[in-house]
């Protein structure tokens, strides 16, 4: 809980006094911040840092989407140190990092991080865990423990064998009610964790900074930590802990909501103190956790009215600068807006996909609630609507929707990483995956298409024939395709394979009957309208070069017929008794595919559809079915 900007240990970094400010940059990976969100100072709020209802928000990430999130931010470790490094080293002496006061004999190198890594760890710091190969935190993995739940506090922890961190992440902030963003913004503020491609052990031994004071016992040498907190559990399990401890115990701190409350700019006290008026629990507990407030100079260093990734003077304090900043960065606004929330979502993995546009009239768009609202709150864009929907964690048969922002302050989604990895590499801000949909021309969703408009620039997604026909004969877009299929919001089903649809069955039908269908908007329209939707019965063929299935309605007895017969087809729309509807399906030419059988009641007059051979001969031996054979073959 120091107030550096960040809290690896020196000995590290041995350019740290030479070149600070870029160091810290490339910790940080923003020497060059693209993104639309980058933040004003004057954006700053000393006294609502972030509201309850973002850090309280246990609900924010999944361990999936934890999981992706690392995976974005670190790209590649360099797990054997291989990557160059420069550094002081006395051959005769073996000590390293020597960049003050030169002795004879200390020369500057420049070797590979393991080399390096070997000669801290030989010249008395085995604790720091710098010998490779290292563990980078995306792929960090721990055996944790049992931790008994505390009325009113955490709810405790099951402790399990070979953990991913982002399993730890999710069961903590669960526990704990402290959201997962929260957590992982605390581990990049004190020791770099999420982006650093090279991180040692002493990193994941204070990863969070608890009971690890800026005054400590010599005792607690060499780590300077409270034994008991030390390791990368106990530190994330009880930086939780402590933020909930902060609010449920709000009486027992000297920083308290509601109240004017006097805050030091810095450790040294003659660098003065502030008054600040607390508005919320969450900023109490940031102050509780690092007691320090940014100063203008931190705030506004020489980089310029944007430079919050600088250093200020000699009275700055950074921690809770960094905080705000790095959640604003990564997650969107840290100020709760009033914006419509997803209905559909509730209770489901379903998310909704939100257009906006900015002020230049770029459209943009995200399923990420957070990035929403930060740029609605912070970066003047307008809210649309949410034209389709996606899924917030992956399901059978979804595939990844990536988002990148455009330097326009447009966006761009697309399911295609290779895509995706060459336009993040050639000016566009990636941010990995946003949401995940049904492949494009399956019907477990429906078709979303891509369009461009080359006089503004400006990419556009839209659900649907209709929407996409507007959009291009009205407002002067080409049509680049069709993207991917969105997700339905009355019912999920797994996408068929390739070239194969879903066909769906409903059960009570007037009569008694059944019916089956391969569209997706007749089959929602359906279960909206209260009919018995069964499941999906079998696949079809999407090409129409194969065996069509005829549908045909008789409004008299109220009931569909399915067949394969064209003369079938043909003599009972003559009939006057039935109605061609259209080609239904399309079916197998090959008889080895797996059969769909026809059946029919002579009691109800109904026929029955079905490949479950076990259905068929229930319904046989009852005797209110007789088999009619093989009625076609799925693909």
């Amino acid at each position: 809980m120091h107030n550096t900007i960040t809290r690896i240990t020196n000995i590290k970094h041995p350019l740290y006094y030479i070149a600070a400010v870029l160091i810290m940059a490339f910790l940080y990976g923003i020497l060059s911040p693209k993104s639309v969100l980058a933040l004003d100072g004057s954006q700053f709020n000393p006294g609502r840092i972030i509201d309850d209802s973002i850090f309280y928000n246990s609900g924010a990430m999944n361990a999936e989407q934890i999981q992706n999130f690392l995976n974005a931010k670190l790209p590649t470790c360099d797990t054997n140190g291989s990557q160059s490094i420069g550094y002081y080293f006395n051959a005769a002496t073996g000590e390293v990092n020597k960049w003050n006061n030169v002795d004879d004999g200390d020369v500057w190198v420049t070797t590979t991080r393991a080399i390096y890594g070997d000669r801290v760890a030989s010249y008395g710091g085995e604790w720091r865990g710098s010998r490779a190969p290292i563990t980078c935190m995306k792929d960090y993995r721990q055996t944790t423990e049992n931790i008994a739940p505390e009325s009113g506090l955490c709810n405790g922890y099951t402790g399990a064998a070979n953990e991913s961190i982002s399993q730890i992440l999710y069961k903590i902030s669960v526990s704990c009610g402290i959201n997962p963003q929260v957590l992982l913004v605390l581990l990049q503020k004190e020791q770099s964790l999420i982006t650093d491609d090279w991180p040692w052990g002493i990193q994941y031994m204070k990863a969070t900074g608890v009971s690890c004071p800026d005054s400590y016992p010599a005792e607690w040498a060499p780590y300077n930590c409270d034994p008991a907190y030390l390791g990368f559990f106990k530190q994330m399990y009880y930086g939780a802990h402590r933020f909930k401890r902060y609010k449920a115990n709000a009486d027992n701190y000297n920083y308290k909501a509601a109240r004017n409350n006097t805050i030091l700019w810095n450790p040294n006290a003659g660098c003065g103190t502030s008054n600040v008026f607390i508005a919320n629990q969450a900023t109490a507990a940031l102050y509780i956790y690092t007691p320090y407030r940014p100063n203008n100079a931190a705030l506004f260093p020489n980089s310029g009215p944007t430079g919050l990734y600088g250093t200020g003077d000699a009275c700055s304090s950074y921690g809770n600068r960094n905080f705000w900043r790095m959640f604003n960065d990564w997650f969107g606004a840290t100020i709760a807006v009033d914006l419509p929330g997803c209905v559909e979502a509730t209770n489901t993995t379903r998310s909704c996909v939100w257009m906006l546009r900015n002020p230049n009239g770029q459209s943009y768009f995200t399923a990420q609630v957070n990035a929403r609202d930060a740029l609605v709150a912070g970066s003047g864009y307008s809210y649309v609507w949410s034209p389709f929907f996606g899924n917030a964690v992956s399901l059978p048969g979804n595939i990844p929707i990536y988002r990148l922002t455009k330097p326009n302050g447009g966006s761009l989604i697309t399911a295609s990483k290779p895509e995706y990895d060459y336009l993040a590499a050639n000016g566009f801000d990636g941010q990995g995956i946003d949401f995940y949909a049904d492949p494009a021309n399956s019907n477990s969703g429906y078709t979303v298409y891509r369009l461009y408009k080359p006089s503004t620039d400006e990419h556009i997604w839209v659900k649907g024939e209709s929407d996409r026909s507007v959009a291009i004969n009205n407002w002067g877009f080409t049509d680049e395709g069709v993207a991917f299929n969105s997700i339905s919001p009355i019912r999920q089903e797994q996408a068929a394979p390739t070239n194969q649809l879903l066909v769906y069955r409903f059960a009570d039908m007037p009569g008694n009957s059944h019916f089956w269908t391969t569209d997706l908007a007749e089959r929602d329209r359906m279960i909206n309208q209260g009919y018995n939707y069964e499941r999906v019965a079998w696949n079809s063929s999407a090409l129409t070069t194969t065996k069509k299935v005829y549908r045909l309605y008789s409004s008299k007895m109220q009931k569909h017929l399915y067949t394969l017969d064209e003369n079938e087809k043909n003599i009972l729309s003559a009939s006057g008794f039935w109605v061609y509807e259209g080609i239904s399906q399309y079916m197998s030419d090959a008889p080895t595919a797996r059969p769909v059988y026809r059946l029919y009641s002579p009691v109800t007059t109904n026929h029955l559809w079905t490949t479950d051979a076990n259905e068929r001969d229930v319904l046989v031996r009852s005797g209110t079915f007789r088999d009619e054979g093989i009625a076609w073959y799925q693909p």
